[in-house]
């Protein structure tokens, strides 16, 4: 019986089991260190070492204050904050002995050098205590005085992030059923959205990303790490395309297109999609807006229909690349990217796709997106979220497309499901 997607626990059914998928989380980090070479990996990225260790502290990308140390094999160590680490011991004792304290390795002064320099001492200290040298290290991101003190260590040092996100691009059971309960989330903020707020006079862009923001933290979305985002354009916002997260002061008129991009996590399991819409049911969208859009939603799907193990993220850019002009100018317009424990990673369907193809697998996690704009304030943003399987993809961003502008039989997607 497949896992079923309620997050919480019963003692009726057996439901998302998070030891089991922080074992084999770490598992598939240690097993990627060991392909490629590696005694250790030393995480400065918050989903990396939450990934890696199943422990946060305040879970902050801009100030380097907590971090985790895994070697090749063995327990990892977390290393948060003063007043995050009472939390962590107590609460994750699969860490017991190896929650310890960070340094603040944004200091500035005579100490920014020093603190880096025991810091880094001290994690390396802990790889050869796990029974390994410590000679070649990886390191996902690093400023410059922990990069001076990982050199005067005279270890080789290697660009960790790749292999984190080898490690992290296919999901096990449990990480899938938590990147679809996040999609169900976002489901219900985004039909909300579209067709139960419309045809009120005076809302803004703000005005709709702040309902949308309360229903996502109803349901359980994070906060950290990018984990509630949105963009909100309406009008002539939505050509170009006006990406300002959660939208502007705009007031919304009766008749324009709207274009909902949200982006949001659940226990730090990612998903972004994208919906273009009318704003009200009157004046009715003009034929240039029903066109414009019906073809946008056949053109996402002409790539999307690529999808399936063997095949790989060139066949999607070569099934899109007559709309894509060859100087990256539409790069992040009509592309495609992985979501799990960030909302863009590997793998990539980008201009490079062809020279650097990766081939899809089963258990991958992606966002398809495109758009396509003709006339002052008419344009179509489309995306869609789907699960690689065995046989294909299965979408699961399925908030239907608004009837009004695809009509109904394109309204729930052209191919929900591949064969």
């Amino acid at each position: 019986m497949p896992i079923p997607i309620n997050p919480g626990g019963a003692d009726w059914e057996a439901r998302i089991n998070f030891d089991r998928m922080r074992e084999q989380r770490l598992a598939k980090v240690q097993a990627a260190l060991k392909k490629h070479g590696l005694d250790g990996v030393l995480l400065f990225k918050p989903e990396n070492s939450r990934y890696a260790v199943g422990a946060q502290g305040m879970h902050l990308a801009w100030w380097i204050c907590e971090y985790a140390l895994v070697p090749q094999s063995g327990t990892p160590t977390f290393y948060p904050t003063g007043g995050d680490m009472p939390r962590n011991i107590a609460g994750c004792p699969y860490l017991a002995g190896h929650i310890k304290p960070s340094r603040n390795l944004e200091e500035i002064g005579p100490a920014r050098n020093t603190l880096a320099e025991v810091q880094i001492k001290e994690m390396l200290e802990e790889i050869r205590k796990a029974g390994f040298t410590g000679g070649k290290i990886g390191v996902d991101i690093m400023n410059f005085p922990m990069m001076l003190a990982l050199q005067k260590a005279k270890i080789t040092l290697v660009d960790a992030e790749p292999v984190m996100l080898e490690a992290r691009m296919i999901k096990t059971e449990d990480e899938i059923v938590l990147v679809k309960h996040a999609a169900a989330i976002n489901d219900a903020a985004l039909y909300h959205a579209i067709y139960n707020m419309p045809n009120k006079p005076s809302l803004r862009e703000w005005d709709v990303h702040a309902e949308m923001t309360r229903i996502l933290r109803t349901y359980g979305c994070d906060v950290p790490n990018d984990g509630l985002r949105g963009i909100v354009a309406s009008g002539e916002r939505v050509n170009p395309y006006n990406r300002v997260i959660g939208g502007t002061d705009k007031i919304i008129r009766a008749g324009e297109l709207m274009v909902i991009d949200s982006h949001m996590a659940f226990m730090g399991y990612h998903v972004d999609y994208t919906r273009t819409f009318m704003s009200s049911d009157y004046p009715r969208p003009t034929q240039a807006m029903i066109d414009i859009n019906r073809r946008n939603l056949e053109y996402l799907y002409s790539g999307i229909e690529k999808v399936k193990p063997g095949n790989t993220t060139a066949d999607v850019y070569r099934a899109w690349k007559k709309g894509m002009p060859s100087d990256w100018s539409r790069f992040t317009m009509d592309f495609a990217h992985g979501i799990g424990a960030t909302g863009h990673e590997a793998p990539w369907v980008t201009e490079a796709s062809e020279e650097s193809p990766t081939e899809f697998q089963a258990g991958m996690t992606m966002a398809f997106e495109t758009y396509i704009r003709e006339d002052p304030a008419v344009a179509s943003r489309i995306e869609e979220n789907l699960v690689i399987t065995e046989n294909g993809y299965e979408i699961i961003s399925l908030c239907p497309h608004d009837p009004r502008l695809y009509g109904e039989d394109l309204a729930a997607g052209p191919k929900r499901r591949s064969p």
